[in-house]
């Protein structure tokens, strides 16, 4: 697969001529799973998009949202480690008499 990296307004995609396919990376280099989605326009910069996309990248989007596994609550504040706020350390108190200086006259 030889496809280009074009990002279109900030979003990567990979061209195969005017057709745009998911980006989709393995081991650095483009996945075999890169699903056409649509057709580049050039002179405007712009997809226009296959009416089928949606179904093309629901298996990928679906095996993506089933990798994540969302946390309970109670487990990922024990997960957490908190930082400790060192105690104050009472201070000794300073000597009341002050040192007598000479005035420069």
């Amino acid at each position: 697969m030889n496809y280009e990296l074009k990002h279109i307004h900030g979003i990567p995609y990979y061209l195969d001529g005017t057709t745009v396919r998911t980006f989709e990376l393995v081991a650095g280099k483009p996945g075999a799973n890169c699903i056409a989605i649509g057709t580049y326009n050039a002179t405007d910069d712009s997809i226009t998009y296959y009416t089928d996309w949606r179904e093309r990248v629901k298996s990928n989007l679906d095996a993506f949202r089933g990798a994540i596994s969302a946390q309970e609550r109670d487990k990922l504040r024990e997960s957490i480690i908190k930082p400790t706020k060192q105690r104050k350390t009472t201070r000794t108190p300073r000597k009341t008499t002050r040192s007598k200086t000479a005035k420069s006259e």
